[in-house]
């Protein structure tokens, strides 16, 4: 617990002081009362000096104008600052003597504060301290407790949803499981500990699965009765119309009592088909209701569907980068239980089917790509030859007819300079030159000659070489990977 002072707070003096405490007290206000003499004379200072300014603007007016280049008018400027400067000068003076008590009795009111502050946190901060510890404590405990409670009611809350649970997945199942689960359900109670206060609502969740389990194995005995008594019958009509068969090729001399009793047989057989119809319809109407329970489930998972649908839109004719991050995009992403629930597996062969269409969309985009490369490369390369061509056949208008009609020497260049040319960074050898259709040139000599004006062409041949490499090796790559 802590309290503030306030200004207007006083302490009252010890009962008894000692003789020396005493004599400090009253020197001590007899300083404060000099020191307030000082500065009440300061102030009477200030006022006696405001009372005369009037009659120092009459005689010294603040705008007065003296002409200082004479020897007169010097002396009264002189004069005239002397009589403002002087109250100016008084003023200050007793400014600081008024303001030096002040200060003092500041820093002495500031140092006597100090001190008793100080002596009135020693006997509050370590009471402040307890308290503070144990106010953290209680709230620590709060908390814990609160947790504690929280987790204690998620615990019966859980235990009474797999009451329901368990009564849930067992309807989904055979009429022998569901007979045990309401068995066991019949042979157990709550347990007190664990549902504690909930104790009642764990008995109703009880007495409410019991109670469907059932209705549900009621159902489930009837359905199973009704398919095995078809199956019987069935298999009994087959029999008999065997049966019936050789008993007509048998006994041909019967065929008026065969006839009365196959009529019998047929009316009985009417009556029994028209109460199985019945049985079937209603039946029908049933398994109608859950169809369309599970076609209003399917059609929420048939969103998931669209996206494969789409995927499956995709030929050689879409961009080889655009197969390729689909293919990574559906590779990463695989069907979940979570997501598809029941049609998980249905998803799984339509995952399949797309990422094996899109695997195999992908070569044929790549040769596409790579066959409008080649042809690209290959009508730049005609264009740059007819240019070539064509600066050939240019003659320089300023040549002489004579110089222009002898034949120009062809400017070489060996593999060695060519080598040179590319900065130690790609060598080149001859084989490589003949492979990319550049021959040498025929001179004498064992070094190979080529055509300097050659040069561009031989490098966009290597250039255009490596992309057709690179372009081969991707799709290698993606033709193993499928």
């Amino acid at each position: 617990m802590t309290f503030e002072l306030d200004d207007s707070t006083g302490f009252e003096d010890p009962v008894a002081d000692t003789p020396a405490v005493t004599i400090a007290k009253e020197q001590n206000a007899l300083a404060i009362a000099e020191d307030m003499d000082r500065v009440r004379n300061s102030l009477n200072e200030f006022d006696r000096v405001s009372a005369g300014l009037a009659e120092l603007e009459a005689r010294y007016p603040k705008d007065a104008i003296y002409p200082v280049e004479t020897t007169k008018g010097m002396k009264d400027a002189v004069e005239h600052r002397a009589a403002w400067r002087g109250p100016r000068i008084l003023v200050e003076k007793a400014r600081k003597m008024a303001k030096a008590p002040l200060l003092a009795l500041g820093k002495n009111i500031d140092a006597r504060a100090a001190w008793i502050t100080e002596q009135l946190e020693a006997g509050e901060q370590p009471v402040d301290q307890q308290i503070k510890a144990e106010e953290a404590r209680r709230e620590e405990e709060r908390q814990r407790k609160a947790a504690a409670e929280a987790a204690r009611v998620m615990r019966i809350q859980e235990a009474l949803a797999e009451i329901s649970q368990n009564v849930i997945i067992a309807c989904g199942k055979t009429s022998a499981d569901i007979r045990l689960l309401s068995e066991q359900m019949h042979a157990t109670l709550p347990d007190p500990e664990v549902f504690q206060e909930m104790l009642p609502q764990a008995k109703e969740a009880i007495a409410a699965g019991i109670a469907k389990l059932e209705t549900t194995l009621k159902a489930k005995l009837w359905e199973e009765a009704e398919a095995a008594r078809i199956e019987q019958e069935r298999a009994a009509e087959e029999q008999r119309r065997r049966d019936e068969a050789a008993r007509l090729e048998a006994q041909r001399l019967e065929n008026e009592r065969v006839a009365s009793e196959q009529a019998e047989a047929a009316a009985r057989l009417a009556e029994e088909r028209r109460k199985m119809e019945e049985e079937l319809a209603a039946l029908k109407a049933e398994r109608d209701r859950i169809a369309q329970a599970e076609a209003d489930r399917q059609t929420r998972v048939q969103a998931r569907f669209d996206r494969y649908d789409e995927l499956l839109t995709y030929d050689e004719k879409q961009a080889s980068e655009v197969i390729s991050t689909a293919i990574t995009r559906v590779t990463a992403n695989a069907p979940s239980v979570d997501t598809f629930g029941d049609r998980l597996a249905e998803a799984q062969k339509k995952h399949a089917l797309v990422l094996e269409h899109l695997q195999a969309a992908l070569p044929g985009a790549l040769r596409r790509e790579e066959i409008e490369l080649t042809a690209r490369l290959a009508a730049e390369a005609e264009e740059e030859a007819k240019a070539a061509a064509a600066r050939e056949a240019i003659i320089p208008v300023a040549q002489p007819v004579a110089q222009v009609r002898q034949p120009e020497q062809v400017r070489t260049m060996t593999l060695r300079d060519i080598n040179a040319a590319f900065d130690g960074v790609l060598t080149m050898r001859g084989e490589g030159m003949a492979l990319l259709g550049f021959n040498t040139l025929p001179v004498k000599g064992p070094a190979k000659v080529y055509p300097a004006a050659d040069f561009d062409r031989i490098c966009n041949a290597i250039a255009d070489h490596v992309h057709t490499v690179r372009a081969r090796r991707a799709m290698a790559s993606l033709e193993k990977a499928a």
